[in-house]
């Protein structure tokens, strides 16, 4: 079936896309501003 490849297709676009937004991003909002190196 074409419909549940392309569902599935959509659906690892948005998780790569949101893991990329994510590490793009500064976590500041998770992560306190401590500065553990």
């Amino acid at each position: 079936m074409p419909l549940i490849l392309t569902t599935f297709v959509s659906l690892v676009s948005l998780a790569l896309i949101a893991v990329a937004h994510k590490a793009m991003t500064p976590q500041k909002r998770t992560v306190p501003v401590r500065k553990t190196k």
